[in-house]
């Protein structure tokens, strides 16, 4: 995934995520520091993920929730 897809991400998971007093992702800082831990994934992936994500959860995904969907999502049945 680029960074700007990643950026996209952001921004998708900002707004299911809104919160009144703070964004998910509020700083640059924050931003990186997830991006170098899911950069290896694929943007087409991630962006399914975090819907499934929302779809099935009220709470902020964490980064180990993300990968987690992306792997059920390429490998659905493991063995």
């Amino acid at each position: 995934m680029t960074n700007q897809e990643w950026i996209d991400v952001v921004k998708i998971l900002n707004v299911m995520y809104e919160d009144k007093d703070r964004l998910m992702f509020e700083t640059a800082e924050k931003i990186n520091v997830w991006y170098s831990c899911l950069k290896d994934l694929d943007y087409r992936v991630v962006a399914v993920a975090v819907k499934r994500i929302a779809s099935k959860s009220k709470f902020r995904p964490t980064i180990a929730d993300i990968r987690e969907e992306c792997a059920l999502l390429t490998n659905p049945d493991p063995q």
